[in-house]
């Protein structure tokens, strides 16, 4: 099962054309419409924390071509069985999610005497820090707690360089998933190179190119023992090769709201060897205030700390269905991604 994101605003006209009659020698009345097209305060409710489950929608987007008045009827689906009118001047509607994790349907519509009705959809899904994200696989491990917030994060050793198992999410930089503040303890924040500086906890830093590539050559080795040396490893050619076969032992069979991450694939064997535990939250591009998320399910990707150039910077990522781990350059200021932070 994939998880399903839902980041498309859909839009229902209701009745926006003549309707015509069963009857051939009779016809409906064409209404007008009202002006505009209804949207609502979207993110402020994409994601809902199961700790404060109370949302205010408010609509907006459409008005009376002659100043009338205007209602909003509300329904969230599956948890009414019919709509209820708002009773504010302004159309808004305060509901209190359940308390359970889930995706819903917020339904609204505009009405105006004489007029055909505006409607539109939305989703929200309700999610918790604690209980969104299952299967991590990072029990016994040892933790850390960043002085700065407060935030705790499971740490392992591997080839003397202790290493985070869940994504950076402090809140002094960076954006969470879909601008969702609810998302940033789940998934971690999304960085751009630069903001990496001082991102991680006093003491700790962003692993270079270098760093990565011993990594990838710790976990490369056990599996590539040279049969004419016993006790020695493989040399590959290039260092670029340590990366080939490791990609599922980076990655966890972590669930997020009981849904599947990692799409299974038979190239693939994840086994969370490295304990690592690296989840496929994709990645961010920004242009100006907006930023535009894509690739859940996809990519895992995470920063070095080596520059390409003056504008472009190496990250490295695993993606879906692959056994290796991939090496590539982003925008320093455009491109934004998930840290784990090393110490030496």
């Amino acid at each position: 099962m994939t998880v399903k994101f839902f980041k498309a605003i859909l839009i229902l006209p209701l009745c926006a054309a003549a309707i015509t009659s069963c009857k051939d020698d009779e016809e409906t009345e064409v209404l007008p419409s009202l002006t505009g097209n209804l949207t609502l305060n979207y993110a402020d409710f994409e994601f809902v924390d199961m700790g404060d489950r109370t949302v205010t929608f408010v609509p907006s987007g459409v008005t009376h071509p002659e100043g009338g008045a205007i209602s909003y009827s509300w329904q969230i689906t599956p948890d009414m069985d019919s709509s209820e009118k708002s009773e504010n001047e302004d159309g808004s509607y305060v509901y209190t999610f359940p308390d359970s994790l889930g995706t819903y349907t917020v339904n609204c519509t505009a009405s105006a005497d004489g007029y055909y009705s505006s409607g539109t959809s939305y989703y929200a899904t309700v999610v918790s820090t604690t209980k969104s994200l299952t299967d991590m696989e990072l029990e016994g491990l040892s933790s850390i707690t960043d002085d700065r917030d407060g935030k705790t994060y499971r740490i392992t050793e591997i080839g003397g360089v202790s290493w985070f198992c869940e994504n950076l999410k402090y809140a002094g930089a960076g954006t969470p998933y879909s601008d969702s503040e609810p998302m940033s303890d789940i998934f971690g924040r999304f960085y751009t190179f630069n903001e990496l500086e001082n991102v991680c906890p006093d003491g700790w830093s962003v692993p270079s190119e270098e760093d990565w590539t011993a990594l990838a050559k710790a976990l490369w080795e056990p599996d590539h023992q040279d049969p004419e040396n016993p006790g020695s490893a493989l040399v590959p050619d290039t260092e670029e090769e340590y990366f080939n076969g490791i990609a599922g032992k980076l990655m966890v069979n972590a669930k997020f709201n009981t849904a599947l991450l990692w799409e299974m694939w038979p190239a693939v064997d994840i086994t969370n060897e490295s304990r690592l535990a690296m989840i496929p939250v994709g990645i961010a591009n920004i242009s100006g205030n907006t930023r535009d998320f894509s690739g859940v399910n996809t990519y895992a990707a995470f920063w070095t700390s080596s520059p390409d150039g003056e504008d472009r910077a190496f990250y490295k990522y695993l993606i879906c269905g692959s056994p290796n781990v991939y090496s590539a350059a982003g925008d320093i200021s455009s491109f934004a991604i998930n840290v784990r932070c090393i110490r030496k």
